[in-house]
């Protein structure tokens, strides 16, 4: 699986307690009520934990956590 999927199972699967449903990558997590403060901070550990990036205060920020794909693009460009 690339992140995108990977992020996306985690999101639908153990973050949201598998209520999520189907996950559209440019869709707005936030938004939709998926994630919030404690999500993200879920989100984080599962980062690190998963593709060995840390992100540093500075990029914990809402923009990167709108959607799938700009947390993706936010990993894989950290992972370079």
């Amino acid at each position: 699986m690339n992140v995108t999927e990977q992020l996306t199972a985690f999101i639908v699967g153990p973050l949201s307690g598998g209520t999520a449903g189907a996950v559209d990558p440019d869709e707005d997590l936030i938004e939709r009520g998926l994630i919030d403060s404690l999500g993200i901070i879920e989100l984080l550990s599962f980062i690190d934990d998963k593709f060995g990036v840390s992100l540093p205060p500075d990029e914990v920020v809402p923009e990167n956590f709108r959607s799938v794909r700009a947390l993706a693009a936010l990993i894989e460009a950290k992972r370079r």
